[in-house]
């Protein structure tokens, strides 16, 4: 019997008709993993709806996990919309791994860098392709496919590949979309793939983040003596961080949820204040009618927004911009919100690392303070 009778991967796709998308896109080397057939060659193909793993095939991964393990953990819902039901757009995200490859282009040989430029441009390609193929795509040798993997941590192309179906799989997954709703995930499942979403999240912020951007809002913030910070919904929690964190340095700060109670504190805005405007989409109104308005007081406007060219980033003096990690139709901000949060810290230590020493005293005496209170 195949020993996927009963598992996530093999009920979501089961009975769809056809060879299922995900399936048809799993590449050779996983269906047929050296001597031991990944799915039964007669049962995997158009002409029938039965497919499985023969017993032979309980492949060990190198991490001594079964593959169908893995398989389990990346599988996505099955879309059980009626037939002609509009679609959300999905607006592509880079897996962990292709911002990892990314990363390291500039320290990587020509060749190497050559088979990284090629990777991130065909990542679906990639999988089914051998050392050989991927080398003359790149215009490079075989040795080189080999170093390349060893230059950015993986041993062997093979396992390159493995990595990159899993992380592929995984990026494409929404797990704030309600298609969650139809999906068999146990709670520690989800656990970790709400892990990997907010590890790859937060790997990506490098690749939006213009760090002229962010150098340049740590010297505003520097010689500022008055902040605000708004955010609405999910970014509210950034916003409230950030009012906490930036209280302790000193800096005279404010942040409400309340709209009309912000709207009462712009007017004693002017050249040295900044308003921090946290908005995902980039568009919510509140988070615009405010981040205009002290923009007409004099005060510069620091936007903390997604990459897409929104109103926000186009009305904003400096932009901080974060990787599109979800779509606005979700059932909750989670990644979205870690990687405000993640901007947050950095400014923060960045200004503490700038005049730290200022306020040392200040920051030990409030500390101490906690500390016997808490006796």
């Amino acid at each position: 019997a195949p020993l996927f009778s009963y598992t996530n991967f093999r009920d979501s796709y089961a009975n769809t008709g056809g060879t299922p998308f995900f399936v048809r896109k799993l590449p050779g080397f996983v269906r047929e993993h050296g001597r031991h057939p990944f799915f039964r060659t007669q049962t995997f193909g158009i002409r029938t709806r039965t497919w499985g793993l023969s017993a032979s095939s309980f492949i060990l991964t190198e991490a001594g996990r079964p593959l169908s393990d893995i398989l389990d953990a990346i599988t996505p819902a099955r879309d059980i919309r009626p037939a002609g039901q509009s679609r959300t757009r999905k607006v592509p995200t880079m897996s962990s791994l292709l911002n990892r490859i990314e990363q390291s282009l500039p320290s990587l040989s020509g060749a190497e860098r050559a088979i990284g430029e090629y990777i991130l441009k065909h990542p679906d390609l990639v999988p089914n392709m051998t050392t050989r193929d991927l080398s003359k795509n790149s215009g490079v040798s075989e040795s080189s496919v080999v170093r390349f993997c060893k230059s950015i941590g993986i041993g062997s192309f093979k396992s390159f590949k493995l990595e990159l179906v899993k992380d592929l799989t995984l990026t494409g997954m929404n797990l704030t979309d309600f298609d969650i709703l139809h999906h068999q995930d146990a709670p520690y499942d989800l656990f970790r793939k709400v892990t990997h979403v907010n590890k790859s999240a937060i790997e990506a912020i490098p690749s939006s983040l213009d760090r002229k951007e962010f150098e340049k809002a740590v010297s505003v913030l520097k010689d500022a003596d008055r902040l605000l910070f708004y955010g609405v919904g999910g970014s509210a929690t950034a916003a409230t961080d950030a009012y906490y964190k930036f209280t302790k340095l000193g800096y005279p700060c404010q942040s409400h949820h309340d709209f009309h109670f912000m709207l009462s504190a712009i007017p004693y805005l002017d050249k040295h204040s900044v308003f921090f405007a946290i908005s995902n989409s980039g568009k919510t109104k509140d988070v615009l009618e405010l981040a205009r308005f002290a923009k007409s007081k004099g005060a510069t406007v620091i936007a903390i927004t997604n990459l897409d060219k929104s109103p926000l980033y186009r009305e904003a003096d400096i932009r901080l911009c974060t990787p599109v990690v979800e779509q606005d139709h979700r059932i909750g901000s989670i990644s979205s919100r870690m990687t405000q949060l993640t901007l947050i810290d950095a400014l923060y230590l960045s200004l503490f690392h700038a005049i730290g020493e200022s306020v040392i005293d200040q920051y030990h005496e409030a500390r101490n303070e906690v500390l016997r209170l808490r006796r």
